[in-house]
This record gives C-alpha cells, sequence and structure tokens, in this order.
C-alpha cells in the first residue's frame, strides 16, 4: 500500500469540501481524474473511505483514521519542504523548542532573549508542550532541542543540565502553615487546594504523587496559569503548588508566601534535550551552549 502526497492531499480536500468537485476545483484538477484517483485510494485501502450523506460525501470510521495520518503526514511533509529550503538557503536558521509550560513561562523569556539579540540571524519557534511528550518531539524531530522537568521519562535523547526548579508551596501571607521551614505535600493535600489545569504536565505531577500517597487532593478550582493560580491563593480560595521561581514572582505583588515541598519529587531540574549534539545544525548547537552557559 503506497501513497504519495497528492493521494493525501486529495483525501483531505475531499473532507473538507465534503465533494468530489469542491475537491477537484480546490485543486485544479478534472472531476473524473479526482473521481478515478479517489477509488483507486479506497481500492489500495481495501475499505471505502467516504459514504455518500444528504449533503454530500463524509469520511467512514476507516476514513477518519486514514485522515488523521494523512494529516501529519502532510505537516511532516511541509516540515521537510521548508527545512530544506532554508538550507538551500545557504545554512538553516529556525531552531525549534519544546518547552514545558513552567521553563516557558519562567526560565525561557530572558534566555531567548539575550539569544536573540546576539544572534540577530537565528530565529526561534518555541511551542509548549508536557514534558513527557518532549523528549519523543525530539527523537523523532519535530523538535530541535527540549526543555523539560528532569521527571519525565527522557529516554531516547542526550540530556545536559539547564536549571534548578523546585516546587513550592503558595500559601496565603499570614497562613498557619507559612511560618514552617518546610511541608509536606500530605500535609497540604489536607487543606482545600487550587491547581493548574488537569492536563498540565506539572498537575499530573502533583496530583500523581498525591495518588501514590493514597490521597485525592479537594481542589477548589483550577487556573489556566501560574499568575492565575497566585490570585486564586491570595484570595484565599486555596492553597497551590507551583515552582519556586513563579512563587517568588507572585510574593513581590499578592499577599502570599511560599514554603519549601519537602517531598524528593519536588526537587526538580529542568533539563535541555537533544538527540545528539553532533547532529545540530550551528544555530541549534550555538542556542544549546548559550542556554547551558546561563
Amino acid at each position: 500500500m503506497r501513497f504519495d502526497p497528492l493521494d493525501l492531499e486529495l483525501a483531505l480536500a475531499v473532507a473538507e469540501t465534503g465533494s468530489l468537485a469542491g475537491a477537484a476545483k480546490r485543486l485544479g484538477r478534472a472531476l473524473a481524474s479526482v473521481s478515478g484517483r479517489m477509488k483507486a485510494i479506497e481500492a489500495a485501502c481495501g475499505v471505502a473511505l467516504f459514504a455518500r450523506h444528504r449533503r454530500g460525501l463524509a469520511p467512514t470510521q476507516a476514513g477518519i483514521t486514514f485522515l488523521e495520518h494523512a494529516r501529519a503526514l502532510s505537516f511532516a511533509h511541509a516540515r521537510l519542504r521548508a527545512d530544506m529550503a532554508e538550507f538551500a538557503a545557504g545554512a538553516r536558521r529556525t531552531v525549534r523548542v519544546a518547552a514545558n509550560t513552567g521553563a516557558a513561562d519562567e526560565h525561557l523569556p530572558a534566555d531567548l532573549a539575550a539569544f536573540l539579540a546576539a544572534h540577530p540571524d537565528i530565529d526561534v519557534e518555541l511551542v509548549e508542550r508536557p514534558s513527557p511528550e518532549i523528549a519523543r518531539a525530539v527523537a523523532i524531530g519535530e523538535a530541535d532541542v527540549g526543555v523539560a522537568a528532569d521527571t519525565a521519562e527522557l529516554a531516547g535523547v542526550r540530556v545536559y543540565p539547564y536549571r534548578a526548579d523546585p516546587l513550592v508551596a503558595l500559601l496565603p501571607r499570614g497562613h498557619a502553615l507559612a511560618r514552617r521551614k518546610a511541608i509536606t505535600l500530605a500535609r497540604l493535600a489536607a487543606i482545600p487546594m487550587v491547581a493548574l489545569d488537569a492536563e498540565s504536565a506539572q498537575a499530573r505531577l502533583v496530583e500523581g504523587q498525591a495518588a501514590k500517597l493514597g490521597l485525592r487532593p479537594r481542589i477548589r478550582a483550577r487556573a489556566g496559569g501560574f499568575d492565575a493560580l497566585a490570585r486564586f491563593v491570595a484570595a484565599r480560595a486555596g492553597v497551590a503548588v507551583m515552582s519556586r521561581v513563579a512563587a517568588e514572582r507572585a510574593c513581590r505583588s499578592l499577599p502570599v508566601a511560599w514554603v519549601p515541598l519537602a517531598d524528593r519529587f519536588a526537587r526538580r531540574r529542568v533539563v535541555l534535550c537533544v538527540r545528539r549534539m553532533g547532529g545540530l545544525s550551528k544555530p541549534a548547537r550555538a542556542l544549546v551552549e548559550a542556554l547551558r552557559a546561563g
């Protein structure tokens, strides 16, 4: 079973326009050619990819799966063309960085700003990913450099230190626990909490650790970022766990205080991930060296 990029483009056009005629018009091809090629694709798959409905063609279950792969392959093909175009122009200038939320919000902005100022010929494309997905993105070439928590599974990549990123408890100023030198997650989880979105890497880490202790914290509200989370704590909606650098920033503008978490998982670091240093482009290597030096 072999498909070329035009086959994938055709199937996607049929799905998006809802008809063979619409796909033919979009692609600038004859209707008979599009119809014949679509039949050949379905024959190669051994199953119908589209079914006719009152409003036109709609993908079958097999078609939905085919289209998911087609979109991924089309995206990869487009990236390949773009990457090769950069090399053809002289040297690749864009470095693709995948970073977790904490690194993207707290650590990277200043470091990337300094790097870009020092290297006006290099661009950086930054995307946020949960730490567990970052190593895979680097390993399969979706990202040149990853910035992830060392608590995640980082198999298949080379890892280099970047920043200490411990987790702390954030409490309203004057809270009884704010006078402690350290606090355990077990003690904190006995108090109503506020947390980041349930799909965020940090929320999964903290709530997963609580589950290992047989605890199920009462989460009163969830926030989309550290600033909103700190405002919940300042309003005494609950206590929270966040990175120390975010907590320190919150303390400068809100009536909150932070206390170190005593649990081992909280002593995390942010690390840099690459497939191998020798395989990096010169701009990507320059970025990694600058981040390591910082």
